[in-house]
């Protein structure tokens, strides 16, 4: 479930597909955390990789935020796994969803149902 534990605290849900380019992730993270002056990020990872072999991938994202408190969460591996966190979410308007690489099926349109804006790299 996404909830704030604090007024400052941000969120960015991290859908890890197939291909994708992880630097520019690392460039819109860190461009996302200066523009609101972020100083704590959760981040929700959904990844077929599972854990830890998802953290692999992630570890340069990771290395680029030292400045920031973090928190990582593995979510799970499913399109329904990110269908359940985005449905928990009490407040969508704190909330960025990145698709790297390829998407699930439906995702895509779900995010649009809901009017959830995302980007992908």
């Amino acid at each position: 479930m996404l909830t704030n534990t604090s007024l400052d605290t941000h969120h960015i849900v991290v859908v890890l597909g197939d291909g994708g380019s992880i630097d520019k992730l690392v460039s819109l993270t860190n461009e996302f955390i200066i523009k609101r002056g972020v100083r704590r990020l959760f981040i929700h990872v959904i990844s077929k990789d599972g854990r830890p072999k998802y953290f692999e991938r992630f570890r340069h994202v990771l290395q680029s935020l030292l400045h920031c408190s973090l928190i990582i969460k593995y979510e799970g591996s499913t399109t329904d796994d990110f269908i359940k966190l985005i449905k928990s979410t009490h407040d969508l308007s704190n909330l960025v969803v990145v698709l790297v690489g390829e998407s699930p099926t439906g995702l895509k349109g779900f995010l649009k149902e809901l009017g959830i804006n995302y980007i992908s790299v």
